[in-house]
């Protein structure tokens, strides 16, 4: 998995940068089936058209090699922002995964289905004494 943060009018310091690693540990953890060249885009900006205070806008990117995932939070305090795009994410991964899921259970449902329409014919049954 390859993390590109950005930033936009505000410097990516240290403590930033560790915190954002800090919490895409849980991101890979989900990730962790995909192939080693997805990618992860953290844009990080500074908000100047808010009105009172400062903002901050975070936003993740996750290109899957056929799906493009996207989760977006704006909040006055940098890590909320932080937090909320994570968790975000977190809910669009996790849709994901059980989307993948059911359609392998619905694929298998079907063939268990078929399997005992025509089993009968295929393997001889036991005749009970």
């Amino acid at each position: 998995m390859n993390i590109r943060t950005t930033t936009h009018g505000i410097e990516l310091t240290d403590s930033i940068s560790t915190y954002i690693e800090k919490k895409l540990v849980t991101i890979e953890r989900l990730l962790k089936d995909t192939p080693p060249e997805t990618l992860v885009e953290v844009e990080i900006e500074k908000d100047n058209k808010h009105r009172k205070g400062q903002g901050f806008k975070a936003q993740i990117n996750i290109f899957l090699p056929n799906k493009r995932l996207f989760a977006a939070a704006e909040h006055d305090d940098l890590y909320t922002a932080i937090d909320q795009v994570k968790d975000e994410i977190l809910g669009e991964l996790k849709k994901q995964n059980v989307k993948r899921r059911d359609v392998v259970r619905r694929g298998a449902a079907k063939a268990k289905q078929l399997f005992q329409q025509f089993g009968s014919y295929f393997i001889p049954r036991r005749k009970s004494k």
